[in-house]
This record gives C-alpha cells, sequence and structure tokens, in this order.
C-alpha cells in the first residue's frame, strides 16, 4: 500500500511503526473473505482492507475521524481472523487498537454512550460491585430489558441466577506430588456469572499435582477497556495485575505458568508488553510475566499432565472455537479438543469455527445488529452437529451461545474436571444420570 507520510510525520515512532504495516499490505482481498462483518455486509469499508485505507487516510491528513469512518471502524469485532488469513502478514492488530484510542480521544461519544462506557469500565471489571448491582437489579431485570440500545442489551444479559462473590485469593495445594505451581488469573464478571469455571479449573489442577496460587490484588485483565479505546484504564490493570503476580511469587515461591481459562484475557495478558513498550524500567518484568502466560487447555497439553479418565462418558460434544484461541492464541487452539478427546468424549466441530459468534467482549452489546446476526449464523452451524453440549474456552462465547441451543454450553474445563473425577458441571446436573435434556447417556 502507497503512503505518503512527511519526514516530521515519520519522526513519530507511533506513525513510523503503522507506515511500516500500512505498507506491507498487497490489496490482495484474502482477508475480506475470513471478516465477519464483511461476509454480512459485502461493504469494502466493512472489511479488513477497506479499514485500513481508512485508518491511513486519518493518520495520513493527521485529522478526526468522520461519523461514516468511525462507523465502519467501530464495526470491527477484533477478531483478527484477517490476522490468521493475510499471506502478507499485516498487523492489523496494531492499527486498529491505538485507533480506538484515537475516536474516543478525537471523535467523542454521546453521553450515553459515555456513561455506558462508564458503566462497563467502572463496574462490570469489579467483581464485587458487579455482583451487587446484578443482585440489586434483577427484579426488575424484564423491565430494563426494554431500555434503548446497549444498555437494554446489557441488561438482557443480566444471569438470572443469583451472582456469586470473588473466589477467595491464596495457595490452593496440589494433591500428591507437586509438579508445577501456577498463578490463576481469576477474571472479573467470569467470577460473578460463571464461578464453576474457576473452581472446576483449581479441582482439575491440584488433582493433577499442580499447585494453584491466587494472588491478592488480582485485576481484571483490562482487555474491556482497551477495546474501548480507554488505554490508560487499561494499563493500570495490567500493572496491577503484575504487582500481585510479584507479590505472589514473593510469598509462595517462583511459577511455572499464568493460567488464564478464559481466552480472550489470554490474548490481551500476553499482549501486556505492548502496553508498556515506552516504559523500559516496567517492561522487561512484564515481558517475562507475558511470556509465561498460558491457556489452560495448552498447560495441560504441553505440560503432560496425565488425564487419568475415572468415568468415560459418551457424550457427544461440540467445540465452539472461541476467536481469542484460534486467532489469538493459534499456537493453543487445538488442545482443547484434543484434551476432550483423550478424556473419552467424541468431538465435533462446526462449520465456519473460524467466523466469530459476535461476543467479542463489549461488541455484543455496542453492535447489537451485526452481534445478533453472527450469532445466529454460529447458532446454526452448531444446531447442524446434533450433539449433547456444547463447549467452548471463554465466557463471552458462553454467554453469547447461551439459551440458543437445546443443549446446555460449558466450558471446557468442566468436561475434563468432571472426567477425571471432580464434580458434574452444573448446567447438567438437571438430567444426571440418566441423560441430558432428555437424552439417555451411558457410562462406557
Amino acid at each position: 500500500m502507497d503512503t505518503q507520510f512527511t519526514e516530521a510525520q515519520l519522526a513519530d515512532p507511533r506513525i513510523s511503526r503503522a507506515n511500516d504495516i500500512l505498507r506491507s499490505c498487497v490489496h490482495c482481498g484474502f482477508c475480506n473473505a475470513t471478516c465477519p462483518t464483511y461476509l454480512l455486509t459485502g461493504d469494502e469499508r466493512d472489511g479488513p482492507r477497506g479499514r485500513i485505507y481508512i485508518i491511513r487516510d486519518i493518520l495520513q491528513e493527521d485529522r478526526e475521524a468522520t461519523s461514516s469512518e468511525a462507523h465502519h471502524l467501530d464495526r470491527c469485532l477484533s477478531c483478527f481472523s484477517c490476522v490468521s488469513t493475510c499471506p502478507a502478514s499485516v498487523d492489523y492488530r496494531r492499527l486498529i487498537d491505538p485507533m480506538r484510542e484515537r475516536l474516543l480521544r478525537s471523535f467523542g461519544q454521546s453521553l450515553g454512550g459515555n456513561i455506558f462506557r462508564c458503566l462497563i469500565g467502572n463496574v462490570l471489571t469489579r467483581p464485587r460491585l458487579s455482583g451487587l448491582l446484578i443482585l440489586i437489579l434483577q427484579p426488575i431485570r424484564s423491565f430494563l430489558r426494554l431500555a434503548p440500545g446497549p444498555f437494554g442489551r446489557l441488561f438482557e444479559n443480566l444471569p438470572a441466577t443469583r451472582p456469586s462473590m470473588p473466589m477467595a485469593a491464596g495457595l490452593y495445594k496440589a494433591k500428591g506430588d507437586r509438579k508445577f505451581r501456577v498463578i490463576l488469573n481469576s477474571g472479573c464478571i467470569q467470577q460473578t456469572v460463571a464461578p464453576q469455571i474457576n473452581k472446576s479449573t483449581i479441582s482439575l489442577l491440584t488433582r493433577l499435582g499442580v499447585e494453584v496460587v491466587v494472588p491478592a490484588g488480582g485485576v481484571c485483565c483490562g482487555s474491556l477497556d482497551h477495546h474501548l479505546g480507554r488505554s490508560a484504564k487499561s494499563i493500570n490493570f495490567a500493572r496491577k495485575n503484575v504487582r500481585a503476580w510479584q507479590a505472589a511469587e514473593a510469598t509462595y515461591g517462583p511459577i511455572d505458568a499464568i493460567i488464564s481459562n478464559a481466552s480472550g484475557c489470554g490474548v490481551m495478558m500476553r499482549d501486556y508488553a505492548e502496553l508498556f513498550k515506552e516504559d523500559e524500567n516496567f517492561l522487561s518484568v512484564v515481558e517475562g510475566y507475558a511470556e509465561k502466560t498460558i491457556d489452560i487447555s495448552f498447560f495441560l497439553h504441553e505440560a503432560d499432565l496425565k488425564l487419568e479418565v475415572k468415568e468415560k462418558l459418551s457424550f457427544k460434544v461440540a467445540f465452539q472455537m472461541p476467536c481469542s484461541l484460534l486467532h489469538g492464541q493459534g499456537v493453543a487452539a487445538e488442545a482443547g479438543p484434543e484434551l476432550l478427546r483423550r478424556a473419552g468424549f467424541e468431538v465435533f466441530r462446526p462449520k465456519e469455527e473460524h467466523i466469530c459468534c459476535g461476543s467479542a467482549g463489549t461488541y455484543s452489546m455496542l453492535q447489537g445488529v451485526m452481534s445478533e446476526a453472527l450469532k445466529k449464523r454460529k447458532l446454526e452451524a452448531l444446531k447442524e452437529l446434533e450433539v449433547d453440549v456444547v463447549a467452548s474456552a471463554n465466557i463471552g462465547c458462553l454467554t453469547q451461545l447461551d439459551g440458543g441451543l437445546e443443549v446446555p454450553t460449558v466450558h471446557v474445563v468442566e468436561l475434563l474436571d468432571w472426567a477425571t473425577g471432580g464434580t458434574v458441571p452444573n448446567r447438567l446436573t438437571g438430567s444426571m444420570p440418566g441423560g441430558v435434556n432428555g437424552k439417555t447417556h451411558h457410562l462406557a
């Protein structure tokens, strides 16, 4: 791609970097073929190639985005399917992420938009506060769902079940000889709405000889604010997490890995060094921890921890691949399905698994029409498989798909924990031991 930045502009390292990325684009259009929003609209401006042209023009002309340009840029899911597809290895992520901050700063938001972003960034990222909010609002949930725009979609997603308190920080000892010591990123909203995921993670890891540390002072990974363009907030969260990890190692000893059981959080934490690239004093510390961040499934696979199956269940499982795993952590993508097979489950994969389900963090609330269209597409692909349960590796995907299928949705670690001696996933208990949703299952 041709660029015409001035020497003065290129003196800015951020512009220089953007210029290098822009010039690596060869206009082939392969990215459009796998872009979810382009597949829905067929509009070049809703595809990566079109967005790259928009970004180039905004940066080159050093101006604010027009309302039309902001509209098409905001429609990007940050699923990065385009990055996986691009034969020229265009680092699109390093273009769209800074642009979100620029849009928020220069284009501005409506009063309602600013209130919504404040609610997301300051409430949902804090488990105790979000749990209290959910508890207070549950009695009027049906009324709140009528609110316009993203507020209505937010309240529609409020869980009907009683929210849980954050899990206790501290040391969870391995059963038997300790093979590894890891830190578990306990997450933010996941603790409130799906506490069973962390419980199953700790149950499984400790059973396999892994000592788990839940650090005091651990906070949201920062991804929600990051994708809203609130970079200062996301950096603050990242710094607090790194300090909490340092304190945990000082208390319990060196750790072998930082475990993430939400693939979206995993992508964010693995990219912490990018946030601190201008902070030389802190960068080396951050890089060390970012390199140790690993998805739970990939850790189990790479550490070669033997899954001793207690009860081999003849369950048909559809594995819904999160974009944040497939495109954000590609090397880890196949670990989940492989572990499920090793645990005795029959695993199926839906068509177009590389196409986003439409969750994408706050996207499902901010871009309701596009999100619903992608959700429908994903649900139709999953329904074709005729399975007993759908498993995924990201809380956002599970929330997005919940209620749209005739079978339960669970985290992959819940199934692995169950098969190796843990408890039955709570979404399956209503019909156990006779079956799930009226279907009979037998132990092999």
